[in-house]
């Protein structure tokens, strides 16, 4: 979930429960807060993960990180580009 355009919270977060309840297939699920505090990252209880928690939990403080960067350097590259 992106928390900035959701305006998750501790208070308002939905829990992995009601997450996994909207499809079977969905088979991990985490929430963080516009902070980057890791509200949960966890896997519904039937599925065994291939990597460790820690490595979940670190993948859900960085993605947000990786996405940000990548939209400032497609920012400029759109700005270099745009024939002015």
């Amino acid at each position: 979930m992106n928390p900035s355009s959701t305006g998750i919270s501790p208070v308002n977060a939905p829990s992995a429960e009601q997450i996994f309840s909207v499809h079977p297939a969905i088979r991990w699920t985490g929430a963080i807060t516009r902070k980057g505090t890791i509200l949960f990252a966890e896997n519904r209880p039937t599925v065994k993960s291939l990597t460790p928690n820690g490595e979940d939990r670190l993948f859900l403080e960085l993605r947000p990180l990786y996405e940000y960067e990548m939209a400032e350097c497609t920012l400029d590259w759109l700005h270099r580009n745009d024939g002015s």
